[in-house]
């Protein structure tokens, strides 16, 4: 009676085995081009100095500290304007600096607005129906593959005007922030003002619980004056300006296999090595 054949072990390193080989690299080709494919082209630096509208650009992104921003994005909804001068953000008139080493007093990377402000203005009226609102939303993508973001900030300035006569004219001015991305939030708070003068809130918080290399920012911009009652002359005003976006980063932590990981990775290969050769004896 004939033994059965032993089955034959065949290494991708034996001549015979070149084909699957090939066909290998071919799978292995495939895939990377299949990445590639999802992943932006190479960003260009981001403009020193521009108009909001370039950023805007639907195809628009750009590169800055190994970070690439993109998807940028402005709304500006006017809630009410009932006797009172509403005025959104025009990305035209807003100039951008995109600072990559720090200026002061802004220790991190990132932009510089000259201009990004809605406001409602009242004047001088007696008439009872006075409401003004405007809510502008800013936001944009960013990802890395070399650092991790750990802080975000803003700088900010608002400012209230609730005329002479505060009891009949109510007014604020609110600016909230949200920089995440999956598994840890970098920045998520509110500042506003309700009293007449002016606050410049600067907040800067560290990614909890961990620092992310990709992720969405968005900047909520919200000025609001209303008529709250009698009939006297009142003016009045709020308005909210997005000064710079503050970002910190640190280089991703390369992860290095500890001796002992070599060591079983080396041994286990040699095993291997050896059961291969005894099988083709």
């Amino acid at each position: 009676m004939d033994r059965p054949a032993a089955p034959r072990v065949v290494s991708l390193f034996q001549p015979h085995a070149m084909p699957r080989l090939a066909l290998l690299r071919r799978v292995a080709a495939a895939a990377v081009l299949s990445a590639a494919a999802s992943v932006p082209a190479h960003a260009a630096q981001c403009p020193i100095v521009t108009t909001l509208d370039e950023y805007l650009a639907p195809t628009f992104n750009c590169r800055m500290r190994s970070f690439t921003f993109s998807n940028f994005s402005l709304v500006n909804t006017i809630d009410h304007a009932d006797n009172a001068i509403v005025t959104g953000v025009d990305p035209t008139l807003v100039n951008v600096l995109a600072y990559r080493p720090p200026i002061q007093p802004i220790p991190g990377f990132g932009f510089i607005f000259d201009g990004f402000a809605n406001s409602v203005i009242v004047g001088s009226t007696t008439e009872t129906d006075v409401f003004g609102q405007v809510t502008t939303v800013f936001g944009f993508d960013f990802t890395s593959t070399r650092r991790e973001l750990t802080r975000a900030g803003f700088f900010a300035d608002l400012l209230v005007d609730r005329g002479s006569r505060p009891g009949q004219l109510d007014a604020s001015s609110s600016i909230s922030a949200l920089v995440d991305g999956p598994g840890a939030t970098c920045l998520d708070v509110v500042r506003d003002r309700t009293n007449t003068g002016e606050s410049t809130p600067a907040p800067i918080n560290p990614c909890d619980p961990s620092a992310i290399v990709s992720g969405h920012a968005t900047y909520t911009l919200v000025s609001t004056v209303v008529r709250s009652g009698g009939r006297r002359d009142i003016e009045g005003a709020a308005v909210t300006t997005l000064e710079a976006i503050d970002l910190h980063a640190q280089r991703v932590a390369v992860v290095t296999p500890e001796p002992a990981t070599l060591a079983l990775v080396g041994g286990g290969m040699l095993l291997l090595g050896v059961g291969a050769r005894r099988r083709r004896r």
